[in-house]
C-alpha cells in the first residue's frame, strides 16, 4: 500500500509490548526514495538522576543512493529494530525519529525533499502497574470499594501521556 500523494505515510511507530523492539512501517510516493532515518532516544538515567539523549543515524544500514540498488527502489518499509542493539540495558524511553525522502529527478534538476517526524514511548511498565492494581481488586474485602484512587491516578497519567 503506497501513498498516492506527496507525503511520507507512517503506518506504525511503536515500542513492542515486550519492550524489546521498536516497530516501524512507512512508505513514500512512487517517484521518491528514502535518504535518511535519524533516531533519538530520550531516557532517565537513574544513576545520574538526569534525563539523557542518544542519537543514531540508521540511514547507512537501510538506504542506498545507488539507483540500481534494491533499497533505493523500495517504497514500503517494515522494520523491527531490536532495542538491545542500541541500548546497554533496555529502559523506558521516548523515541523520536526523522524520516526523509527525495524526489527522483533527472541529473541537474532540483530534487524536492519530504520529511516526517515520528514519536512514541515505552509505556508498558505503566500498563503493568495498572494491571497489578486492577487485579488487586479481587482481594478487596469491601465489594463496594471499586477501583482504587491509585489505579485511577495511574490511568489518568497514562491517558495524559
Amino acid at each position: 500500500m503506497e501513498p498516492n500523494n506527496k507525503n511520507i505515510e507512517i503506518s506504525l511507530f511503536r515500542v513492542s509490548t515486550d519492550s524489546k523492539y521498536l516497530d516501524m512501517i512507512f512508505s513514500c510516493p512512487q517517484e521518491y526514495y528514502f535518504t535518511s532515518l535519524q533516531l533519538e532516544m530520550k531516557y532517565y538515567d537513574y544513576s545520574d538522576k538526569v534525563f539523557k539523549s542518544k542519537h543514531y543515524d540508521l540511514s547507512p544500514a537501510l538506504f542506498n543512493s545507488d539507483p540500481e540498488s534494491s533499497s533505493y527502489q523500495k517504497k514500503h518499509w517494515t522494520i523491527r529494530l531490536p532495542l538491545e542493539k542500541i541500548q546497554d540495558t533496555i529502559v523506558p524511553a521516548i523515541y523520536k525519529s526523522v524520516l526523509k525522502a527525495k524526489e527522483i529527478v533527472e541529473e541537474g534538476e532540483y530534487s524536492e525533499e519530504l520529511s516526517s517526524i515520528m514519536v512514541c514511548s515505552d509505556v508498558n511498565y505503566a500498563y503493568r502497574c495498572m494491571l497489578h492494581d486492577l487485579l488487586d481488586m479481587d482481594n478487596l474485602s469491601d465489594e463496594c470499594a471499586g477501583i482504587s484512587d491509585e489505579a485511577i491516578r495511574k490511568y489518568l497519567l497514562l491517558y495524559g501521556h
